[in-house]
């Protein structure tokens, strides 16, 4: 009895030395296990170099026992975030409406002692730059969802044409590239190399987007706007395969190509008070959004057997806003400056967790593995902060900044620098 409560103790200041060292335990991934156990020694038909893989693990008699960092290493858990950058952006670009309309009233109301040495036409063209940098946290545990960082750039352009003085519609044309990393895998055993980063995910996108503005003359507005985008992605996973013997690993590099799209369409209604050189007001709308990856087969990169076929994955939103923003009219003997800061806040009501449904490609038996991401966060702040100037010559130029607040492991950061010219 000395000898197993003796061991008890030992076991017990091993795993709290772990948490000690570490900050956390990272726990196998037992569904993972479990299904590769079923593809190499259950109803599974692995073909090729899986086979290979399958007869490698149990000492040689092909069990499917993998060790518990190759079961999370393998979990191809990074094609659940497949559809988050593509909603955000959406969800982004009917920020932009609704603050591109703000500007033109802005400009309006600070010209509006002074519009005998301004002289403006009804067409506009536009041109706008913009930035962002996100960070998602990997949840605590672990699994099922992993940690990545990247940024984002994209250039637009466009007009609008003001169809009467309180109505104006416009349109606009863009690009946009995103690159982003997948963290590290954790480590619990040796030995185990895992790679420098767990993968990638690229894209190219060209999206269009409509938009309109109208003000009722008494400080009541509405603002509207539909997109759509179309994107070319690029995803990676890297990965380490290992079975629980630990004698060797193989490294695991697969590539996939699919095409996506997404579309979006918000509305807002907004009240604008002036005071003096002061004009600020209450907002509130809301931005549906839908974002579709095409299912897609991995390239085998490094000869593992272990690329998958992925199934297609859509995700939804039905996102909320209701905000406050205030700015005030600077004259100089330049033009007007207009400095801005609003404050809002989102709820997003399709909290669905997002899930991915995927196959060894050299399983004949085609097993599937169904993955389901964590719940995501439904309320959160942004707050932004921006400067425009309208000059008499026609030329508006302005930067505007903003600040994601409040969403659990998951920061963002927003830069835009536009130009607009009234022709």
């Amino acid at each position: 009895m000395l000898g197993r409560l003796s061991g008890r103790i030992i076991a017990a200041l091993s795993v709290a030395s772990a948490i000690f060292v570490t900050g956390s335990v990272h726990a196998a991934n037992a569904d993972f296990q479990a299904f590769f156990t079923n593809v190499c020694a259950g109803s599974g038909s692995p073909t090729g170099d899986l086979a290979t893989r399958c007869a490698e693990t149990g000492s040689g008699t092909g069990d499917g026992d993998l060790s518990g960092d190759s079961e999370s290493s393998l979990n191809p858990s990074q094609t659940l975030s497949n559809n988050d950058v593509s909603l955000a952006v959406a969800q982004g670009r009917s920020k932009e409406t609704r603050e591109r309309g703000e500007r033109l009233r802005e400009g309006e109301s600070a010209l509006a002692d002074e519009a005998a040495s301004y002289s403006f036409g009804r067409l506009s063209l536009l041109a706008n730059l913009r930035g962002e940098w996100f960070k998602s946290d990997r949840p605590k545990g672990g699994d099922p969802d992993r940690g990545y960082d990247g940024d984002l750039w994209a250039l637009e352009l466009g007009l609008d044409y003001r169809m009467s003085d309180n109505f104006v519609i416009g349109g606009l044309v863009g690009y946009e590239q995103m690159d982003s990393k997948f963290d590290r895998d954790l480590q619990q055993g040796e030995p185990f190399t895992p790679a420098s980063d767990a993968g990638k995910m690229e894209s190219e996108s060209i999206d269009v987007i409509v938009f309109g503005s109208y003000a009722t003359g008494g400080g009541v507005y509405v603002d509207g706007s539909f997109g759509y985008r179309t994107t070319d992605y690029t995803f990676q996973r890297h990965s380490v395969f290992q079975e629980s013997g630990r004698s060797s690993q193989t490294s695991v590099r697969t590539k996939g190509t699919p095409d996506g799209d997404s579309w979006w369409g918000s509305a807002n209604v907004g009240y604008d008070m002036q005071r003096g050189a002061w004009s600020f007001g209450p907002y509130a709308g809301v931005t549906v959004a839908s974002s579709n990856v095409d299912d897609y087969q991995e390239r085998d990169l490094d000869g593992s057997g272990l690329n998958m076929h992925i199934d297609e994955s859509d995700q939804d939103s039905v996102l909320a806003h209701l905000g406050f923003r205030t700015s005030v009219a600077l004259s100089s003997k330049s033009g007007v400056w207009l400095p801005q800061f609003r404050v809002e806040y989102n709820h997003e009501f399709e909290d669905d967790r997002p899930d991915i449904t995927s196959a060894f490609v050299e399983d004949s038996a085609d097993t599937l593995y169904g993955l389901e991401g964590n719940d995501p966060d439904t309320d959160y702040f942004n707050v932004g902060l921006g400067l425009a100037a309208v000059f008499p010559n026609g030329w508006i130029p302005f930067i505007d900044g903003e600040v994601l607040l409040g969403y659990q492991d998951f920061d963002r950061y927003r830069v835009i620098l536009g130009l607009r010219k009234e022709l």
